[in-house]
């Protein structure tokens, strides 16, 4: 059970890790590939409980909202896991955000009269600003 544990976080480690021969994927597709090979690769039950502990949108994810703008999952909400808060850091035009946005969208903040909701999530790299970066403004 341990090793089965072990090589579902390894392989997902690995997915979403720059490495010499691959760019990392995006958290969300690194998911879909491990859920994809539940009951082929993996036990489909550690499967389901690996998501449910690192949530749909693993904190550090890049997301594109509803609005256009881009932020960076900063935390889980452990009961809407598909609501998780969410810094802002490019508005919807690609313009760098200072100060960057918070939003806790398990509140439902609204963004042209509909509440904010994540639309995609991007590959590592694609917010165009590091967390050193926003850290040090």
């Amino acid at each position: 059970m341990l090793g089965a544990i072990a090589g579902i976080v390894d392989v997902f480690d690995a997915l979403t890790t720059k490495r010499p021969y691959a760019e990392p994927m995006s958290p969300s597709n690194a998911l879909n590939l491990l859920h994809a090979q539940r009951d082929k690769t993996f036990h489909p039950g550690l499967i389901e409980q690996f998501v449910r502990c690192i949530g749909f949108f693993p904190v550090g994810s890049v997301v594109e909202l509803n609005s256009g703008e881009t932020g960076i999952v900063i935390s889980q909400n452990q009961l809407k896991r598909l609501l998780p808060r969410v810094m802002v850091v490019r508005d919807a035009q690609g313009q760098l955000l200072r100060p960057q946005k918070l939003l806790d969208l398990a509140k439902m903040p609204k963004t042209g009269g509909e509440p904010y909701r994540v639309r995609r999530t991007l590959e590592y790299g694609k917010a165009g600003v590091t967390a050193k970066e926003i850290m040090m403004a």
